[in-house]
This record gives structure tokens, C-alpha cells and sequence, in this order.
């Protein structure tokens, strides 16, 4: 079984019985796990499922629906004509449950790459908005109320960050953001960042504290981003 698809049957469960006050959040570490190393073996604890199958800290950002369903193209079902659809609609269900309503998500020092980041971005630009029933028996699911996110402690550059920002920016309750320490950042992740929020107050709406320290920019570029955040009224540190 392919990590991701943790995302809906571990991961997802584990993470909303940790939730409080209705705020879901992002899953600790170990509560992701891959359920392919079971080996035919049968863990009666929450424990030893997670000796015998979390993997590399057991993160992986979400896939959205319909790359979980290409996924499971590759995968084999019993009765493939039945399960797969179900699995898909439950993934379906779940995702946009859980990103849609979670508070705070925090990825730091995951190691993610570009490739994950640029999926993390993909799957944030598509619950920023509002999802519209399509059908008399659906309802109108709401745009994502994330109010902080954290990618602190990583391995991405600026085509990530770019992607990343440009989903950020839709969410309209974002309140807090923090890109420190990924060295790999320099001045065109500085740059976009500052046209986005000059370009239009409905960018990052509601933003109002950003980090972004440790990374690879110049002093000419974290100035300017300085000037952008002080015109919105944003807390900023972009030291070096």
C-alpha cells in the first residue's frame, strides 16, 4: 500500500482523535503509517502498529483525489471494480473533511523537497475556495479555515516556495506563516512574496506574522519584502 493512502486510513483517524475543541491540526509523526510493511502481521495496539510501520518519520503531504485515484490504478483490489470507487470516495471525503477544517498544520523539518511542497501546494489551492455540491444530493463544503502553517526545517527552493505562496495567499484565514531554515530560499521566493502582497489586499487577507529566517536571500531582497510587509501591516522577521 502506497503512503498516501495512510493519509485516509491511519493518518486521518489518528489525527482527529487528537483534535480539540473541534480544531483538527496536522498529525504528529507517528501517526502516518504504511500499512503495506505489515507482512501478514497483526499488531493489537496502536504501538506496535507504529513500531512495525511508520516510515521515515511517516509524512508525506496529501495527495489530492483525483492523484489518489491514478494512484490506485496501480494498486490490486479483490473485487477492483467495487473497491476501488469506494476507496476513492472515502480518500475523496476524507481530504477535503480533514484540510478543510484543520487550524494548524505544521510540516517542519520533514526534509521535503520541491516535488513535496509543490504537492502540499496543489492540495492547499484546492480547498482554499468554497467546494460546490454538483448535485441536489451534496452540499456546499466550505473553504479551508487554516490560520497557520509551518514548513520551517526544510529542503525546498524557490519554484516550491512560489507554488506554495500563490496557495497560501488564497487562504483567507491565514493568519500565521513561517518558511525559516530552508536555506535553499533566495531572492525570487522574497520577491513573489512581496508582489503578492502588494498586488492586492485579498492576498493573504488575513496575515499577520510571517517568518522566513535562515534562508539564502540577499539583504536587498529581504528589504523589500520588509517595505511590502510593513505596508499590509505585517509582523515580519527575515533575518539572515
Amino acid at each position: 500500500m502506497p503512503p498516501h493512502l495512510t493519509f485516509l486510513f491511519v493518518s486521518y483517524a489518528a489525527g482527529a482523535s487528537q483534535s480539540h475543541a473541534g480544531q483538527a491540526s496536522a498529525k504528529p509523526a507517528t501517526a502516518s503509517f504504511d500499512l503495506g510493511l505489515l507482512a501478514g502481521r497483526r499488531p493489537t495496539t496502536r504501538t506496535g502498529l507504529a513500531e512495525l510501520c511508520a516510515r521515515d518519520g511517516g509524512r508525506f503531504p496529501p495527495l489530492l483525489p483525483s492523484e489518489f485515484v491514478v494512484e490506485l490504478e496501480q494498486k490490486t483490489f479483490t473485487n477492483g471494480k467495487d473497491d476501488r470507487p469506494l476507496v476513492a470516495s472515502l480518500y475523496e471525503s476524507a481530504f477535503h473533511l480533514a484540510l478543510r477544517n484543520a487550524h494548524v498544520l505544521k510540516y517542519n523539518e520533514l526534509g521535503w523537497g520541491d516535488a513535496e511542497v509543490a504537492q502540499l501546494a496543489r492540495a492547499l489551492a484546492s480547498v482554499a475556495t468554497p467546494k460546490t455540491a454538483v448535485n441536489q444530493t451534496q452540499r456546499e463544503v466550505r473553504a479551508a479555515v487554516i490560520n497557520e502553517l509551518y514548513l520551517g526545517g526544510n529542503q525546498f527552493g524557490d519554484e516550491a516556495a512560489i507554488q506554495l505562496l500563490d496557495a497560501a495567499a488564497q487562504l483567507r484565514g491565514l493568519t500565521w506563516l513561517n518558511l525559516s531554515d530552508n536555506p535553499r530560499l533566495g531572492d525570487a521566493t522574497f520577491a513573489h512574496f512581496g508582489t503578492l502582497l502588494s498586488a492586492s489586499k485579498l492576498n493573504f487577507k488575513r496575515l499577520k506574522e510571517v517568518r522566513l529566517l535562515k534562508t539564502g536571500a540577499s539583504a536587498e531582497a529581504r528589504t523589500r519584502l520588509e517595505t511590502a510587509c510593513k505596508a499590509r501591516k505585517v509582523n515580519f522577521e527575515l533575518g539572515e
